[in-house]
């Protein structure tokens, strides 16, 4: 199909260009070629506890511009993993409920509390069909490169899993987990 800013008969034109060099007696000129590999992201999988960093170098070295994206890989989405007995993509929703749980403090702490950056979410996010949770901050604030908002990832999740835990242990936190438990 043909789309953009051109009028209707302008694109039927294309399309016939486009048919003539394509098809001549009804036969294809281009035979089928398997290029998607070449096109495609090779997946792998990240060592467990390990930190991979990629630097790039940048255009103009005046400028502080840094961004981090921690991900976890959470597995494949159509797996369940060792839950054989619960309804499939349940760690999918999981996962879309951590999202929505962490969105905000996130926010909260990253951006406003810290004042990383002028970006700070967190997101799940496929890849390949591999399910994957981020948390991301770009800022452009001297004192605090990559290395200083990389650190507080790692404290940020620290403190969000020891929120999660206490809150757990309470009888609302309890409440809400019996509410949202998925069998």
């Amino acid at each position: 199909s043909i789309a953009g800013n051109v009028l209707q008969s302008e694109a039927a034109n294309y399309a016939d260009i486009l048919k003539n060099k394509l098809v001549t007696d009804g036969l294809a000129k281009i035979s089928k070629e398997d290029r998607l590999g070449d096109f495609v992201d090779p997946i792998y999988k990240f060592p467990q506890g390990k930190t991979l960093v990629i630097r790039k170098k940048v255009m103009n070295p005046e400028e502080p511009n840094s961004a981090v994206l921690t991900q976890f890989q959470i597995g494949l989405m159509e797996s369940n993993g060792p839950y054989v007995d619960r309804l499939p993509f349940h760690r999918t929703v999981l996962v879309i409920l951590l999202e929505n749980m962490m969105r905000e403090p996130t926010f909260h702490y990253l951006r406003t509390k810290l004042q990383l950056g002028y970006v700070a979410m967190c997101f799940s996010k496929p890849f390949n069909n591999v399910l994957n949770f981020q948390i991301v901050v770009q800022g452009s604030r001297e004192d605090a490169g990559a290395a200083v908002i990389a650190n507080a990832h790692d404290d940020f999740v620290e403190m969000m899993y020891e929120q999660f835990t206490n809150s757990s242990l309470t009888d609302e936190g309890k409440q809400m987990w019996s509410d949202i438990k998925l069998t």
